[in-house]
């Protein structure tokens, strides 16, 4: 456990054992939505995921939600391959952005919410 990736012990090995992991994982679970927290471009769940689904040929039209704080965002990749569709959304980390109890947010997190009760319908 650390503060941030940047910060975690050994993070190749840990990496490459989550990315692995997720890359074995997602054939078989066969998941309707995938919910990060953590967004970062580079250093995120959601950034490795994303080339998980890449490296696995899914073809990804990701979108970005605003949610009214600064340049902190939702970002959220719809992911489609052979029919089956995936929403995976990245999050900012909830303890730092609560975006959830923010008046200012709700657009964007309703905006969320509804995308993801309808693609697990």
């Amino acid at each position: 456990r650390s503060k941030d990736l940047k910060h975690l012990p050994h993070i190749d090995e840990c990496l490459n054992f989550s990315m692995n992991l997720w890359e074995e994982l997602i054939p078989v679970i066969k998941p309707k939505v995938i919910i990060t927290i953590g967004n970062d471009k580079n250093y995120s769940g959601y950034a490795g995921l994303k080339k998980i689904f890449k490296r696995l040929d899914w073809k990804n039209k990701e979108e970005t939600i605003e949610v009214n704080w600064d340049k902190i965002n939702i970002r959220v990749s719809n992911l489609e391959k052979n029919k089956e569709r995936i929403l995976l959304v990245g999050l900012p980390h909830l303890s730092r952005f609560k975006i959830i109890e923010r008046q200012s947010s709700q657009s964007g997190v309703q905006k969320v919410v509804k995308l993801i009760s309808e693609r697990i319908k």
